[in-house]
């Protein structure tokens, strides 16, 4: 019982990208984050250089091609698909026919992935070090450029996303942004010669994104390559942390697996993740009598919770275990209904996979309406705005430009 307790979790993650993703291997970066943080399971890589989203999706729906195995048709389905779009477009004007393409592709990548059962999480890229010559009006500077690529790519989340599934970004072009507010001689290093493409410090700082985004484990306390530079490393380790941990995000609304209602699991100790705007309610205070989750050996609480006295003097944090317990029960049975199992498990970004794990064959998301996602969200209704309490209340306000309609993009 006490090895299972203490096996570490496993998410398996699939990425679909272009050269910023195939330079210095950011897949493998990410796992090697991702295995110190405790989720030591598998990493695949879709990437073409130059590669957009619609590219992709012409290949998938080549059959018997890579794509479609491990998109359309995959015979071991991931837990979550890192989707980054070719490095220029999300900060195009949204009526622009590159930005309804992307859109478009989007949608139904995000389709296959929830499909099998596999969460989407959308990478913000970084703006090009000294803007992009080719966009003189868009980009003609890396602030800009990035303020426009962190838009973008928060619409495109907004239209994709629903009350039931929600889709995340992992800000990595905000964590650059720290690095170039507070350390400009850090921020050259973060880039190749070109100015566009990621040195080594680059990739390992989306690697600390991408981690503490599907987690929620503070990336200052990650090993970072033997090669890199300690002081840069830290520096962009905190970046990161900054962003992801402590909400450092310039007025952009983020939720991630850990603090959404779905997860039924606290932020880790140390930070708040998404903070709630102050003007809203609190969350609802725990209920005194919980309903019992099932763990296959038992019925009620004392069937489902009897060996949960064991973990007070294994790991010292009997209290942090109670309050997870709990949240994660309210977020099973606000998610998927009381008879729905779901797995205690110690890791922050644990709950949300599980939980999904255990809908996943009686999800909605698998009946015909989900066939057609492009034509299901272009119905022209709006999208759902937030993640909410158990309460109902809404945890963050979104600012006004975040909320979209499809018909805005069309």
């Amino acid at each position: 019982m006490l090895l299972w307790l203490s096996a570490a979790f496993a998410s398996d993650l699939l990425f679909v990208g272009n050269s910023y993703v195939l330079v210095n291997d950011l897949d493998a970066a990410t796992r090697i984050a991702l295995d110190q943080a405790g989720d030591e399971g598998k990493s695949a890589r879709l990437a073409v250089g130059g590669y957009r989203w619609s590219d992709h999706v012409a290949r998938a729906e080549t059959p018997g091609s890579e794509w479609s195995a491990l998109l359309v048709a995959p015979v071991a389905p991931a837990d979550w698909g890192v989707l980054q779009e070719q490095s220029q477009i999300l900060g195009l004007d949204s009526d622009s026919e590159a930005r309804r393409d992307s859109l478009e592709a989007a949608a139904t990548l995000d389709g296959w992935l929830s499909a099998q059962g596999a969460g989407t999480v959308l990478t913000m890229t970084w703006g090009r070090r000294d803007g992009d010559p080719d966009f003189p009006v868009e980009y003609p500077d890396y602030p800009t450029m990035q303020d426009r690529l962190a838009v973008g790519v928060l619409a495109t989340r907004d239209a994709l996303s629903t009350e039931d599934r929600p889709v995340f970004v992992a800000p990595v072009g905000l964590a650059w942004r720290v690095v170039y507010e507070d350390h400009p001689d850090t921020f050259r290093a973060l880039y190749a010669a070109d100015g566009s493409h990621p040195a080594p410090a680059g990739t390992w700082l989306a690697a600390c994104v991408l981690a503490a985004t599907l987690t929620g484990f503070d990336p200052r306390q990650l090993t970072p390559p033997a090669a890199m530079d300690p002081a840069v490393a830290a520096t962009v380790a905190d970046a990161a942390a900054q962003v992801v941990l402590d909400g450092r995000t310039d007025g952009f609304a983020l939720d991630y697996p850990w603090t959404t209602r779905d997860s039924g699991a606290p932020p880790p100790p140390g930070h708040t993740g998404s903070t709630p705007d102050p003007s809203e309610p609190p969350p609802a205070a725990p209920r005194s009598e919980p309903a019992p989750i099932g763990c296959g050996c038992g019925t009620g609480a004392a069937g489902g919770l009897w060996w949960a006295g064991l973990l007070v003097p294994v790991v010292g944090a009997g209290g942090r275990f109670r309050a997870a317990t709990a949240r994660l029960r309210r977020g099973s049975e606000n998610a998927a209904g009381a008879d729905v199992p779901a797995t205690q498990v110690w890791h922050p970004g644990q709950a949300y996979i599980r939980v999904r794990r255990a809908r996943r064959e009686r999800s909605p998301w698998r009946t015909a309406d989900r066939a057609s996602p492009w034509r299901r969200r272009h119905s022209g209704a709006t999208v759902p705005g937030t993640a909410r309490w158990p309460s109902g209340q809404p945890a963050i306000v979104r600012p006004p430009c975040f909320a979209r309609t499809n018909a805005q993009f069309r």
